[in-house]
């Protein structure tokens, strides 16, 4: 066989094969965490109105180990970071109790940052819902703590 030869059979065979690998997207980097990040504590809801109705079923509350809504209280058990494009994606799944319930139920969490001051929160990618933070001053910081 003469080297010609030898090196066009190598080619074809290994061209395909590094354009596969080349061409593959890097693997995203999860990282485990202990708690959710602290700029993300607090409350959200889809609008500025439901941020000043302490009532709103919406409304979405925010800590280190634990989140919660008006109907139900959620422990996290494991939390995510995955880079995402507008900024981390958290996933958690947390152990929860729903009002007038007393066996808790798992639950997954998606949280998608989008900017400062907004969020998208779903129990997986289909079902995220826009948040926006609601202000310190706002009559619903009575309820958060």
């Amino acid at each position: 066989m003469s080297t010609t030869r030898a090196t066009r059979k190598i080619v074809t065979v290994l061209m395909p094969a590094m354009i596969v690998i080349t061409s593959c997207p890097a693997v995203a980097g999860v990282k485990r965490l202990v708690s959710i990040p602290q700029p993300l504590w607090g409350a959200w809801a889809p609008n500025a109105d439901a941020c000043s109705n302490a009532t709103d079923e919406s409304i979405v509350v925010l800590s280190a180990k634990s989140y919660r809504s008006s109907r139900t209280s959620c422990n996290i058990i494991d939390l995510s970071e995955t880079p995402g494009t507008n900024g981390p994606v958290y996933s958690a799944r947390s152990r929860c109790t729903k009002q007038g319930q007393t066996q808790p139920t798992i639950s997954n969490l998606i949280v998608r940052t989008e900017d400062s001051n907004r969020i998208s929160i779903g129990s997986d990618f289909t079902t995220l819902k826009m948040h926006q933070k609601c202000s310190a001053n706002e009559p619903i910081t009575e309820r958060t703590r």
